[in-house]
This record gives structure tokens, C-alpha cells and sequence, in this order.
């Protein structure tokens, strides 16, 4: 797998251009990765929010351990699910 990282110049700013060599597994690793952060950040980013409807009222289940348990037990896990890259 090859992901190499080419520094091109140093701007006056304090940023930088680089250059990324990546060969189609580095590539797909790569995309994994960012897949899995965006989805994350996302989720946590959603959690402080509240969803309602049109009347004001809020929306969703927000009560523990309903029909929609991942297992049918009541309980959803205490952790996400952990996603594996390789």
C-alpha cells in the first residue's frame, strides 16, 4: 500500500499545498477512513439536537428500550458498534 504525503509549499498564512501519491489500495483505505469520521462526527454532531414537527411538538421515541431495540430486549448497546477498516 503506498500513501505518500508531498509537501509542495509553505504559504504566508501558515497553510500549505500537498501532494498526495496514493496507489488504489492507499486510495480505498483512505476513503474508508473518511467515510467513517464523516458518519461519526455526523452522529455526535446530531446529538444535540431535537427533532419536531410542524406543530412544535417533539418527535421520536425518546423513551429506553422500545419494539425498535436492536436485540428485542428493550436495551439499545451502551457503545456504537465499532467499524472496522481492514
Amino acid at each position: 500500500m503506498k500513501v505518500e504525503l508531498i509537501l509542495w509549499k509553505e504559504n504566508e498564512d501558515g497553510s500549505a499545498n500537498f501532494h498526495v501519491d496514493v496507489d488504489e489500495e492507499g486510495k480505498d483505505l483512505l476513503f474508508r477512513v473518511a467515510i467513517k469520521t464523516l458518519v461519526m462526527e455526523a452522529v455526535n454532531y446530531a446529538k444535540d439536537f431535537e427533532v419536531k414537527d410542524d406543530s412544535g411538538t417533539s418527535v421520536g421515541n425518546s423513551e429506553r428500550g422500545g419494539a425498535d431495540s436492536k436485540d428485542g430486549s428493550g436495551e439499545q448497546p451502551s457503545k456504537p458498534e465499532q467499524l472496522e477498516l481492514f
